[in-house]
């Protein structure tokens, strides 16, 4: 089976960075498989070429071509272009390695801790926003699944703050008194 993105199939490296404007390491990097293709790319080329993205971007014979699923390592791709960062700059942002960021780029499924890293480095200066990127990694990532319709509270998002700081025991005690509220609440 060949997977190669059928667009490359199609046209030449060469003749797309023209067309595009994107670079031709971008392209081989997209070429090869090890990075995704990005909505901008996507959008630039459908708009370059005058053709819809059905066209340009699905193969023509679809066992020809394994489609890679949005995930974490297309969110992180798409900022990553989005803010003009290379792999060491990123890297320097979070906290992480640039081969670090490559591999999840590349598919690899990073840890939780990993996925906080990348929420406090791209979410923003608010707790909540940073929560609610730090959630939306973590469904991207397959750790858990969406709850449609549900926030994070300032309330809540406090508390988590403040769980961060606490010890084991620390912990233990909260959970208790969280349980101990709950039954309260249900006698009522």
């Amino acid at each position: 089976m060949n997977n190669q993105h059928p667009l490359f199939i199609k046209y030449t490296r060469e003749w797309l960075h023209q067309v595009t404007g994107y670079s031709k390491e971008y392209l081989s990097r997209v070429a090869t498989g090890k990075m995704l293709l990005s909505r901008s790319f996507i959008e630039r080329a459908c708009f370059k070429f005058g053709l819809p993205k059905e066209e340009l971007f699905l193969p023509d014979d679809p066992s020809d071509y394994d489609p890679v699923e949005q995930g974490l390592g297309q969110w992180l791709a798409e900022r990553c272009e989005r803010e003009h960062l290379s792999l060491r700059k990123a890297g320097a942002k979070t906290g992480l390695s640039g081969a670090a960021i490559g591999d999840i780029i590349r598919g690899s499924r990073p840890l939780p801790e990993t996925i906080r890293k990348l929420a406090k480095a791209f979410g923003g200066d608010g707790t909540n926003e940073r929560l609610a990127l730090e959630d939306r990694l973590l469904i991207l990532a397959d750790y858990r699944t969406s709850r449609p319709g549900e926030e994070v509270s300032q309330q809540l998002a406090q508390l988590m703050d403040k769980g961060e700081q606490l010890n084991e025991p620390q912990l233990k005690m909260m959970v208790r008194f969280a349980d101990f509220l709950i039954e309260i609440e249900g006698q009522e």
